[in-house]
């Protein structure tokens, strides 16, 4: 299981002023990068690869939104608060979802490695996963729509960043699932709901 530390931080938009404690988490994320980024490529283990990638490129995606609504919040009226709280709860529940991917994603494969892709039930697991990431995805998309129009200049950039992500993330799941369906044979009922899903999404939103 690949163990990822998280670390947050808060900077001041207004004197733009880091402070050590800042710099020691800036040196600790960089190191926690540079780690899973060793890990994913190195050809010794086939995991964490595509499937950690994008859950975790989802999960920056989720992080940045949760930022640019912390910072934009504090021009909002009460009633706008009141009526977005239960979005930043959303996107916290969005973002435990995306952590367990990436572990969950790494078990589905060494399962089915185990198993040489052979069992037709764990292998829907390989499909399943990134299928999740993409609704999941899908659903912070919704919650970057509903904050267009009401997000505070400093991180307006940093939105646009986190759609940016989140459709990446999407459009690379897609990538992953549509490779996996040649594990199945072309008429499993499975994966014809799958592609019916798969054909929807790109189809209304151009992925």
């Amino acid at each position: 299981m690949i163990k990822i530390i998280y670390f947050f931080f808060i900077l001041d938009y207004n004197n733009n002023i880091i402070n050590e404690e800042a710099k020691e988490i800036i040196t600790d994320i960089n190191s926690s990068i540079k780690e899973l980024s060793q890990q994913i490529a190195s050809p010794k283990n086939p995991v964490p690869a595509g499937g950690a990638t994008i859950a975790t490129t989802a999960l920056l995606g989720v992080s940045l939104l949760k930022l640019v609504f912390q910072v934009s919040q504090n021009n909002w009226n009460i009633k706008t608060k009141e009526e977005f709280n239960e979005y930043l709860t959303t996107l916290n529940t969005i973002q435990e979802d995306l952590s367990q991917a990436i572990a969950d994603d790494t078990k589905a494969y060494q399962i089915n490695l185990a198993n040489n892709f052979q069992n037709q039930t764990k292998l829907k697991k390989i499909i399943a996963v990134p299928l999740q990431i993409t609704e999941t995805a899908k659903a912070a998309l919704t919650v970057g729509d509903k904050l267009e129009g009401k997000v505070k200049t400093t991180v307006q950039a940093d939105h646009k960043v986190a759609t940016l992500n989140l459709k990446a993330s999407i459009k690379g799941a897609i990538t992953i699932i549509e490779a996996n369906y040649n594990f199945f044979p072309a008429d499993d009922n499975y994966i014809k709901k799958v592609k019916s899903k798969i054909n929807k999404i790109k189809d209304r939103d151009e992925f």
